[in-house]
């Protein structure tokens, strides 16, 4: 499925949704976010988001975001924010967005972020700015070659282990 040149989100959906599976897509080149989901219980795989003039992905609680390319969009890569929990983002592409590849804010907590490689991008690779929930698993991850630097902890109660700083992409 083709998602693209919309004039704002590529794919959106209200806080009541649930159980929504996102797979195979291509979204690209929209004037908004590529997917700006708000509902629970999420599966976003195998898709191509690129080229979005905001972030690539933001969703709610429950998500699985697994073995995507999310590059060169406008803003953040994938956005966890807000009382949003126990997502899991594993063996992504996330690479050249402008903004940080990962921010996790709010009282997001509980997340996992494991397994992905994280480069390119114009904040950080990760970024745990202040404020942000507790709880939040990143590791196993390659982050390299991120302007920012590679991992920005402002928070507490996170654990940080097993990741690659400026390791061979």
């Amino acid at each position: 499925t083709m998602i693209l040149y919309n004039n704002s989100d590529g794919i959106v959906s209200t806080s009541t949704t649930t159980r929504i599976i996102i797979d195979q897509c291509n979204i690209h080149d929209n004037g908004g976010m590529g997917l700006n989901i708000g509902g629970s219980v999420v599966s976003i795989s195998s898709c191509i988001v690129t080229e979005n003039l905001g972030g690539g992905i933001a969703t709610g609680s429950g998500a699985l975001i697994t073995g995507n390319s999310i590059t060169d969009n406008g803003m953040f890569g994938v956005d966890i924010s807000g009382a949003t929990k126990n997502i899991t983002l594993t063996g992504n592409t996330i690479s050249d967005n402008d903004g940080s590849g990962v921010v996790i804010s709010g009282a997001a907590s509980e997340n996992s972020i494991t397994a992905n490689s994280i480069f390119g991008n114009t904040g950080y690779g990760v970024s745990l700015p202040l404020g942000g929930g507790g709880g939040n698993t990143i590791g196993s991850n390659c982050i390299d070659a991120n302007n920012s630097g590679g991992i920005f902890v402002s928070t507490k109660e996170n654990l940080i282990c097993g990741n690659r700083i400026a390791c061979a992409i």
